[in-house]
């Protein structure tokens, strides 16, 4: 099969795309109206905004890894968002510990450092 479009040398997959599209439209309802700005995130960490970017992992992951059905990926992802919306103790348990393995994995804070100036 002819490429449609150039190939990475890095990665055998394209990935940036697929992310940034899936967690953009996944959280960017939070921020509409425009003039809402970045209020949903100064709350503290923002359900919409944590699901919409482990869907988007657990979609890329799921389809392009795993070979799993793309209807079926689907399907986990609405019950991981009806779950989470049922039982939001246990989903705060649970995405504490994801973001605290993010944390620790990509080495960075999880919350902004005081500054000095």
């Amino acid at each position: 099969a002819e490429a449609l479009e150039p190939h990475s040398r890095h990665f055998w997959t394209p990935a940036a795309g697929p992310f940034l599209c899936g967690f953009l439209s996944g959280c960017g309802g939070a921020f509409m109206p425009f003039d809402k700005a970045l209020k949903p995130l100064e709350s503290g960490k923002n359900w919409s905004v944590q699901s919409s970017f482990l869907a988007t992992v657990l979609y890329f992951g799921a389809t392009r890894w795993l070979n799993i059905a793309a209807l079926d990926a689907k399907l986990g992802i609405c019950l991981m968002r009806i779950f989470g919306d049922l039982f939001p103790k246990t989903r705060t348990t649970i995405m504490v510990h994801l973001t605290g393995i993010f944390y620790m994995m990509t080495n960075v804070r999880p919350a902004a450092a005081d500054s000095k100036v």
